[in-house]
C-alpha cells in the first residue's frame, strides 16, 4: 500500500512539473526583480545580483516554476521547484545576447550545484510571492 501511494506522489508531481514546465517568457516581457541576499560587490566585474522574473512565476500547490538571471554569469535558467521539501532543478538553461535576445541551448534537466546558494535563495523567494 505504502509504495503505490509512493507511486502515485511521484506521477502527481510529475504531471504537475509536466503542467508547470511551460516554456520561458520572451525576453522583452520579463519583468526582473533582484533576489534579496544575491548581491554580490566584485573587484574585477563590480556589484552585481541575481534576478527572478516575477511574472513568469506558476505554481500549483507546492510545485513552481520560474525564470532566473544569474548575476555572477547572467546567464539564464528556467527553474522547476518545490517550495515544502525545497526540491530543486533546472529544466532549461541559455544566455542574453548583445542585442538582448533571450536564446534557450540547453532543455536538459539538471541539478544545482549544491554549494552555489543563488538558486536556493531563488526558491525561497519564488515560494514568499
Amino acid at each position: 500500500m505504502k509504495k503505490c501511494l509512493r507511486t502515485a506522489r511521484g506521477i502527481s508531481l510529475v504531471g504537475s512539473l509536466v503542467f508547470l514546465a511551460a516554456s520561458p517568457a520572451i525576453s522583452d516581457e520579463i519583468e526582473w526583480e533582484e533576489i534579496p541576499g544575491t548581491r554580490v560587490t566584485d573587484s574585477e566585474f563590480g556589484e552585481y545580483a541575481s534576478s527572478i522574473g516575477m511574472n513568469t512565476i506558476v505554481r500549483r500547490g507546492n510545485a513552481i516554476n520560474f525564470d532566473f538571471l544569474s548575476g555572477a554569469d547572467a546567464g539564464y535558467a528556467r527553474i522547476a521547484g518545490n517550495c515544502r521539501t525545497e526540491w530543486l532543478v533546472m529544466i532549461a538553461s541559455g544566455y542574453y545576447t548583445n542585442d538582448g535576445q533571450l536564446v534557450v541551448n540547453d532543455r536538459t534537466q539538471r541539478s544545482f550545484d549544491p554549494r552555489i546558494n543563488e538558486p536556493r535563495l531563488a526558491l525561497e523567494f519564488a515560494c514568499s510571492q
